[in-house]
């Protein structure tokens, strides 16, 4: 993508921020460098290259008018637009936007240590197709899904300006709504700036308390979640499925809990699988279903918004396609303090399963 591009996606940002004058916000660029991790052998042709990248981000900065400001030492959040050049003619470049939220490990607004984690959508310039590009396994469409994790010290040069860098890891992937989708998992070394136009405007505030009242020590949890699957050929018929999970929940704290549970899995595309499998002899097929119990952790970043962690393994698989651990990641937003919906990827050792719609409710 030529350099216009990137200029105008930061002049965009810096636009957007501007509009808010009574509330202190940050503007900046960040490059990287680094290489695709080989999670599987699939991908291995892709991996002998060195991807590099560029993004332009505004983040809003808090300042303790709520009380999850102050419990996560007062973090910026923010959006994040930029272009991955995976430097391999068979993947192109990809072009994407972010929501993020950057965690400071100590409360200092100077110099110090941070945690980024966002998640968002991309745009894959070559995706797989059966003629032109057909040994592009890791991106099998146009549009994917981008998830971002990434810890950096910051370095402050003076009121106005901040020196960062650290260690980022992006996956692209669609979640298994297309095929091939191996996904692609860049790890890199970042290098940017951060520019505060008004500090002063940085200043905190006397914060609210953290309120616990609500807070329960156990909820239950119960949900149910949509997904659409496509497998074997690229192009086929998208199949549905239904995940219901169930959980018991333990509140640390107002930021933690730690969850343990069980989920069974429908999914016909597993069904459509085992019906075409030749190496199955006889009449009677294995079951489709898949049951597992799974342990995990809930962060809560506000009363609304969370971010749910589980790892799974299979009590009941009679047809193993996948392999019998699991991770499942995403974001719950709380409509009402006991009713919530959410996104969530489920992955087998690196590879999307698929993506989950979920709704549910607790009971405490």
């Amino acid at each position: 993508m030529p350099l216009r591009y990137l200029l105008l996606l930061l002049f965009c940002l810096i636009s957007a921020g501007l509009p808010a004058q009574k509330k202190p916000f940050r503007f900046g660029a960040v490059g990287y460098y680094g290489f695709i991790f080989r999670h599987t052998p699939k991908i291995g042709s892709v991996t002998n290259t060195h991807p590099f990248g560029i993004e332009a981000y505004v983040n809003a900065l808090t300042a303790g008018r709520k009380g999850w400001h102050r419990l996560y030492g007062y973090p910026e959040v923010g959006v994040a637009l930029g272009m991955t050049e995976f430097n391999h003619n068979m993947l192109g470049q990809v072009v994407y936007g972010i929501a993020h939220l950057e965690k400071p490990f100590a409360c200092s607004p100077g110099s110090g240590l941070r945690l980024k984690i966002g998640t968002g959508i991309a745009y894959s310039t070559q995706p797989y197709h059966p003629q032109k590009n057909f040994q592009n396994a890791a991106l099998g469409s146009s549009i994917n899904y981008a998830m971002r994790g990434e810890i950096f010290w910051t370095q402050r040069l003076s009121d106005f300006w901040q020196l960062r860098s650290g260690l980022m890891i992006t996956h692209f992937s669609n979640a298994a709504f297309k095929v091939p989708n191996m996904g692609v998992n860049v790890i890199g070394w970042t290098l940017g700036f951060g520019y505060l136009p008004h500090p002063e405007r940085a200043l905190r505030l006397t914060p609210d308390s953290v309120s616990t009242n609500a807070m329960k020590p156990y909820s239950l949890h119960f949900s149910g979640a949509f997904t659409l699957k496509e497998v074997q050929l690229p192009g086929g018929r998208k199949h549905p499925g239904a995940v219901f999970s169930a959980y018991l929940s333990r509140r640390l704290n107002a930021k933690s809990a730690v969850t343990f549970g069980a989920d069974l899995t429908l999914n016909s595309a597993e069904k459509l699988l085992i019906s075409r499998d030749t190496t199955l002899a006889g009449d009677r097929k294995p079951d489709f279903k898949r049951a597992a119990l799974t342990l995990g952790h809930e962060l809560y970043i506000s009363n609304r918004l969370s971010l749910l962690s589980q790892a799974g393994i299979y009590f009941y698989q009679p047809y193993r396609a996948e392999a019998p651990l699991y991770l499942r990641n995403g974001l719950k937003y709380y409509f009402h303090p006991d009713v919530y919906g959410g996104i969530m990827l489920k992955t087998h050792y690196g590879t999307a399963d698929f993506l989950e719609w979920t709704v549910g409710f607790k009971i405490d």
